[in-house]
């Protein structure tokens, strides 16, 4: 840890599994971070009317289209999210609103679900609202590297995920996938965040309900 970076490990565990998370951050002063990040020049204040811009956070994604090859080895899902608003963005960052990474990261998961479910045949919704999930996902690792700010009001973004399988056979119990994430802004071509992740295809639980635990993450925050 110096004055300006740290890195940092944790570990959560519950009654199902361990959670482990490396992570390393910036420190900088407001006025260098503006400057780095500056908002768009219509931007003069904060215009939040939320305190806690995941209080509603639901699938917004538009225009979602599927791809895979010839064969179906692979799946690739995009899909469009409007432009934010302040309330997408309250708390991130003070003064100057951007949307949170982990919610660019609650929308490719939304498609990471369809993909693998595409390249499966299995049903694996990611909503609390969903039901009759026919398999869970257990992940491996994931490593998310944000790339730069997106603002409220601005550019719609574009998601895509791309799945193929790594290890074992397609829809079975145990097959291992590697799923690749990205953001990127429309009409800027900015990208926001790449990521990539390995999950595994897991049965459900002798109560009916899917498994969706973890066991690594490694982020690096801006």
């Amino acid at each position: 840890m110096t004055k300006r970076s740290a890195k940092y490990y944790g570990v959560l565990k519950t009654k199902d599994t361990i959670w482990r998370m490396k992570s390393g951050t910036f420190i900088i002063s407001s006025s260098l971070f503006k400057r780095k990040f500056p908002p768009p020049s219509t931007q003069t204040k904060s215009l939040y009317t939320s305190a806690n811009p995941y209080e509603n956070l639901s699938s917004k994604l538009q225009n979602i289209k599927a791809y895979s090859s010839f064969d179906k080895d692979w799946v690739c899902l995009e899909g469009t999210l409007p432009p934010v608003t302040f309330d997408d963005c309250s708390g991130h960052f003070h003064d100057n609103p951007c949307l949170p990474h982990s919610s660019m990261i609650f929308h490719s998961c939304d498609l990471l679900g369809m993909a693998i479910g595409k390249l499966t045949g299995a049903h694996i919704p990611f909503k609390k609202r969903d039901v009759g999930q026919d398999y869970g996902l257990k992940l491996m690792s994931f490593d998310c590297t944000p790339h730069t700010l997106h603002f409220p009001k601005t550019h719609a973004l574009k998601f895509q995920v791309k799945v193929y399988c790594s290890t074992g056979e397609i829809g079975e119990p145990g097959s291992i996938y590697i799923a690749e994430f990205s953001a990127v802004q429309k009409v800027t071509e900015l990208v926001c965040f790449t990521a990539t992740g390995r999950f595994v295809l897991v049965p459900p639980s002798s109560s009916g309900k899917y498994l969706i635990n973890s066991h690594n993450a490694t982020v690096a925050l801006i």
